[in-house]
């Protein structure tokens, strides 16, 4: 194993979140570099038959339709949502056995 010496700067850099067009067996995609340093931030998706979802980046997830009532998750401020990604977010369970 190497053993390098890196200041503060250089780990700044190196994790800093940066985004690029990358291609994909013919198919271009978005690909961000070193998103596990970004903020949390949350995203509204919304349908035209009246489906909804809320999700945090942490994984947190709340989804329904037409209103707050038709909650398939439980209907919470976007804080609660990403506090929420033990229960409601993905999650890898590993059977050691």
């Amino acid at each position: 194993m190497r053993n390098e010496t890196m200041n503060k700067q250089d780990l700044d850099i190196k994790k800093k979140p940066q985004g690029k067009y990358v291609n994909l067996d013919g198919e271009l995609f978005y690909k961000i570099e070193n998103h596990d340093w970004m903020d949390p931030f949350f995203m509204s998706i919304v349908s035209s038959s009246n489906h909804w979802l809320f999700v945090s980046s942490t994984g947190g997830i709340s989804a329904g339709r037409s209103n707050p009532d038709g909650a398939l998750f439980p209907y919470y401020t976007d804080e609660r949502i990403s506090e929420n990604f033990r229960n409601t977010g993905p999650a890898s369970i590993r059977n050691p056995e």
